[in-house]
C-alpha cells in the first residue's frame, strides 16, 4: 500500500467511470448501486471532492450502495478512505471487489460494509497465502466468488476452501464467462457442482443485462 502525505483533499484517484447500474455478482446481485470503477486504459485523475459530488449526484435515484471495482481497489486504500470518510456519504453502504491478497487498512475496514473476493484457479489463495487471506477468511462480511473456467477447476477450488476453512454460506460458485453464450454453456456444469458440493450458484447479471456497467441510468 502506498503512503500519502497530510492533506487527503489533494489526493487524486485514477477513475475509469462512476455510473449507476445493477450489481452483477454475489449476495447483492440484482441490487441497484453506484459503481466506482478504478484504473484501466481510460482512467483519469479525479479529485476526491469531484468523486464525492458525482456519487451524490447519482444517489438522486435513491441508491445508496457504492461498489468499488476495476483495478485492484486495495492498491488505492488511502484514496478510498479519503472518499468514504466524507460526511456527504454518511448512510451509504460500500462494497469492495478485490482479489483479497492485500491487507486492508483498519480505517478502511470500518468504512466497508461488504467485501467481495474473486478467487480464480492459479490464484495465491491456499497454501503459503499472504496474511490478508487468513484475515478475510475469518470475517463475517466477506463473500467469496469462485470462478470456474471448466469443471476440472473444482478440485483446486475445493482444496482452497478446505485449506482456508471458508464457510459454505459465504461461497458463490460461478462460471468464468465474458459473453452470454459462454455463460449459458458453462452454467449447467456449475449448477451440478453447486449441488454436489453444497455451494451457492452465482450468476453474472451484468452479462445477462448486456453490460450494465456502461449504461447510463434513466431519470
Amino acid at each position: 500500500m502506498r503512503c500519502h502525505c497530510h492533506d487527503r483533499e489533494v489526493i487524486p484517484l485514477f477513475v475509469s467511470k462512476i455510473t449507476h447500474g445493477i450489481q452483477g455478482e454475489g449476495p447483492t446481485a440484482g441490487h441497484p448501486c453506484i459503481f466506482l470503477v478504478l484504473g484501466g486504459d481510460k482512467s483519469r485523475n479525479m479529485k476526491i471532492m469531484d468523486i464525492v459530488k458525482k456519487i451524490k449526484e447519482l444517489s438522486k435515484h435513491n441508491c445508496f450502495r457504492i461498489v468499488v471495482t476495476g483495478d485492484e481497489p486495495l492498491e488505492y486504500q488511502q484514496e478510498l478512505i479519503a472518499v468514504l470518510i466524507k460526511k456527504e456519504l454518511e448512510g451509504f453502504k460500500t462494497e469492495i471487489e478485490t482479489c483479497g491478497l492485500i491487507m486492508p487498512d483498519i480505517v478502511l475496514r470500518n468504512l466497508v460494509a461488504q467485501w467481495n473476493i474473486t478467487i480464480r484457479p492459479g490464484s495465491q489463495w491456499g497454501v503459503n497465502a499472504p496474511d490478508s487471506v487468513m484475515f478475510f477468511s475469518t470475517q463475517s462480511n466477506v463473500n467469496f466468488k469462485l470462478e470456474l473456467e471448466s469443471k476440472k477447476d473444482i478440485k483446486k477450488m475445493i482444496e482452497i476452501i478446505e485449506t482456508i476453512d471458508i464457510q459454505h454460506d459465504q461461497i458463490y460458485l460461478m462460471p468464468k464467462a465474458n459473453s452470454l453464450t459462454d455463460l449459458i454453456l458453462k452454467s449447467k456444469d456449475v449448477e451440478s457442482l453447486c449441488k454436489k458440493h453444497d455451494l451457492i450458484y452465482g450468476s453474472k447479471h451484468q452479462i445477462i443485462l448486456g453490460g450494465c456497467y456502461g449504461k447510463k441510468a434513466k431519470d
